[in-house]
């Protein structure tokens, strides 16, 4: 009983401090009408490091922060801000404020609201980090790109019932874009490429004009661990074609976790006299009004961690990487990652100004304290900027360790990499990728380390996999190998370019203005 009372008083607490903190924290908003449907925005005590989040209530949304929209009717509209401050476990309660613009008839407003950044048909993102525990807004942005006529159709939203649990009853559909269709329970999981949904949701619609874009708002907690991958699925089905796109999301800690450092064990084991494996993710964001061209992570390794033992394992945006002395060098060149700040092609959502890339490394033996690491992030020549302090402990009965064995670890990349001039340099070749943002073409150039080539390909790929453009060369009589793939014709948004050769892969991040 006294246990119960002790429990009750300590979540009273916990509530109160959280509500404290939340009373403390009172951003403003005010709007200023202009003329020709333009709205002004200003937010003020929303504090640094915070992210802002914006639904106009005409059904299109906003990352500034400094928002500014343009309406095209002189009706009511509700619109609604969001606050994620950086590394605070809760989201404050959102503002809201009523306007209604002004709209001179027979005079449309020579200006235009900048548009979200897309790639094909659908594509699916985030309001903002995907973190455990939290409601995030998962926005289905889908547009006829295929039909100078409007066109019906169906779009679907699939997923697993043990990742997310989705709050249907809140789903945002604005102006009649989309009407829901009864969700459907799955009895037979249906199987993709990327994993297994149980759940489906699905909605209608009618009359898409060509290039017009559309957006649902589906809030969704995250029900998976930090660190863990969600994987969702979207379909665009229209004129008897469809559209699939599978995403996959990194789950963070917080709803805003702008650079991050995490470990995939609780705790490490004492004593041991043999190396247990650890597998680190570091991820960075770009909330600025430009693209960051190069960004360049520094982790200091502590010596309890065996620094000849590392392993590049998984990335969005494939590094160049090397050590020197204990520290690991992790350099993404050209890699141009957006900003959620900036207007210029488009507009980007929270997941596409965020990456992330993990590595494996071993321990040293006989460990006996705890493990703290941090790394440094370098956004061109901006300010260094630090992730949160991963920490791992020894706790005598953990058994949940891995052993690094003989081939689960490799050497590290050693000082080939010491000196870089080129965007992706390896002791094989070269592999330089230029413009980028491009416009009508992408050139690539590949220099081999040897006198011939044979046997490789480059790819153009967009966010679902799709192959857009594919080159094989079977021979190649000389050691430099130059040529361009035609993307006047495409859709503007994100792209993979990825060399394969007999030995290895390369792949870049191309954005297609």
């Amino acid at each position: 009983m006294k246990f119960i009372q002790i429990l009750i008083i300590t979540t009273l607490l916990w509530m109160c401090s959280i509500f404290s903190a939340h009373a403390q924290y009172n951003p403003t908003l005010n709007a200023t009408i202009g003329n020709n449907g333009l709205v002004e925005y200003e937010i003020a005590k929303a504090g640094t490091n915070t992210f802002i989040f914006t639904l106009f209530g005409d059904g299109t949304f906003s990352t500034l922060t400094k928002p500014t929209h343009i309406f095209d009717k002189d009706t009511v509209y509700k619109t609604e801000v969001y606050f994620a401050r950086s590394y605070d476990p809760n989201i404050p309660p959102r503002k809201t404020i009523q306007v209604t613009p002004n709209i001179t008839p027979g005079i449309p407003n020579p200006q235009a609201n900048p548009t979200v950044n897309m790639t094909g048909e659908i594509d699916l993102m985030t309001s903002w980090a995907t973190a455990v525990g939290h409601e995030t807004f998962y926005i289905i942005a889908f547009r006829n790109t295929t039909s100078q006529n409007a066109v019906n159709g169906i779009i679907e939203f699939s997923y697993h019932s043990d990742d997310l649990q989705v709050n249907t009853n809140n789903i945002k559909i604005y102006n009649n874009w989309a009407t829901p269709i009864t969700p459907t329970n799955l009895n037979t999981p249906q199987i993709s490429l990327a994993s297994s949904y149980n759940e489906k949701l699905t909605w209608s619609f009618t009359n898409l004009a060509y290039d017009e874009i559309r957006y649902i708002y589906v809030p969704a907690t995250t029900l998976r661990m930090t660190g863990d991958k969600l994987n969702l699925e979207v379909k665009y089905a229209a004129n008897g074609q469809e559209t699939i796109r599978q995403q996959e999301f990194l789950t963070r800690r917080y709803p805003h976790d702008p650079n991050f450092k995490i470990v995939n064990k609780e705790y490490i084991k004492p004593g041991l006299n043999q190396q247990q494996e650890l597998i680190y993710t570091v991820g960075y964001f770009n909330d600025g009004e430009n693209y960051a061209r190069n960004v360049y992570v520094k982790d200091v390794l502590p010596s309890s961690l065996d620094h000849d033992k590392i392993t590049l394992l998984d990335y969005e945006v494939q590094p160049t990487w090397y050590t020197n002395r204990g520290i690991i060098y992790f350099d993404f060149l050209n890699i141009n990652l957006p900003g959620t700040n900036q207007t210029i092609p488009n507009m980007y959502s929270y997941d596409q100004a965020s990456t992330y890339f993990s590595f494996k490394i071993c321990t040293k033996t006989n460990l006996t304290d705890c493990i703290l690491n941090t790394a440094s992030i370098v956004f061109d020549s901006q300010p260094i900027f630090y992730t949160n302090t991963s920490k791992i402990c020894t706790k005598i009965d953990y058994f949940d360790y891995t052993i690094c064995g003989g081939n689960s670890a490799l050497r590290n990349q050693g000082q080939a990499f010491s000196q870089l001039t080129n965007p992706m340099l390896s002791d094989e070749l070269t592999f330089d990728v230029y413009p980028n943002p491009a416009s009508n073409k992408i050139n690539f150039n590949i220099q081999f380390n040897s006198e011939k080539a044979s046997n490789f390909s480059i790819t153009l790929y967009d966010y679902s996999g799709k192959i857009i453009k594919e080159l094989v060369i079977n021979q190649h009589d000389s050691a430099i190998f130059k040529n361009s793939f035609d993307v006047h014709d495409i859709a503007s948004g994100f792209y993979f370019m990825t060399l394969k050769t007999q030995q290895n892969q390369y792949t870049k991040k191309i954005i297609k203005h």
